[in-house]
């Protein structure tokens, strides 16, 4: 479970943060950050096309508008986030009056049914409580012939259960003895089988997208760079179906009829 103190973490994060967060993960191409925007183009393809939309939901949004595309073509953009910081970069960076950025946390965030035609959550849904019954939650928000696109890290990468379970817990430690205490908040990972099966119980269409093929473990991947980068977009081009299941991530593609 994710206490409400350690949400207050992630909001003293993100606000120690500011734009750095966005600048770099998102500014200059960069093989440190490739996956992340290996992940903010993956989603984008999955919703491009639509043409015209008429609401959009954008929740744990972060300090930025990731999908100008959805921006462009919306009607409404809802931008929603746990950390009020970063919703006042996008207000004032972006603004487009059809935006409305509101302060929420999804586990307790209620909405109307049938309400959005379109809803994105990238890199947000490991940091809830209870991310089963806000997937169920957030297609229940969709419109008919509505899209939830949404970004989920593997338990079935190695490179995913080393970072969480050793190499980030001893990094921690190391960090607060040398007097660099930072905000602690664990990032839960998740089973596409499980996931799939909860989808399959309420009559949706959805299908998986694996990226990230990371197999050399932290902190190796940044003392070998380089070589980490050759084979994350060597494999990402010419996926291996057999290393699929072990990405470091997968996005839920979800069409409600």
């Amino acid at each position: 479970m994710v206490k409400e103190d350690l949400k207050q973490n992630i909001v003293e994060d993100f606000r120690r943060k500011k734009t750095e967060y966005y600048d770099r993960n998102y500014g200059t191409a960069n093989p440190s950050n490739y996956l992340r925007r290996l992940r903010r183009t993956l989603m984008s393809d999955s919703l491009s096309g639509r043409g015209h939309i008429g609401r959009v939901l954008d929740i744990g949004c972060g300090p930025a508008i990731l999908f100008p595309a959805l921006l462009e073509a919306c009607q409404k953009y809802y931008a929603v986030d746990l950390v009020p910081s970063n919703l006042d970069q996008i207000r004032a960076t972006n603004p487009d009056s059809k935006i409305e950025c509101i302060p929420g946390d999804m586990d307790a965030l209620q909405w109307d049914a049938d309400y959005f035609d379109v809803i994105v959550c990238s890199g947000a849904m490991e940091y809830t409580s209870n991310a089963t019954a806000n997937l169920i939650k957030l297609v229940n928000w969709l419109g008919h012939g509505g899209l939830l696109v949404c970004s989920f890290p593997n338990v079935a990468s190695p490179y995913r259960l080393w970072s969480e379970g050793i190499y980030n817990p001893a990094s921690r430690s190391l960090k607060a003895l040398m007097g660099r205490k930072r905000p602690v908040y664990k990032s839960h990972l998740f089973s596409f089988d499980e996931i799939a099966k909860e989808l399959s119980e309420i009559g949706v269409v959805f299908s998986a997208t694996y990226f990230g093929y990371k197999f050399i473990p932290q902190p190796f991947d940044k003392i070998f760079e380089n070589v980490d980068y050759r084979l994350l977009t060597r494999l990402q081009s010419s996926p291996h179906p057999r290393l699929e299941r072990y990405c470091s991530e997968f996005i839920v593609t979800v069409s409600k009829p």
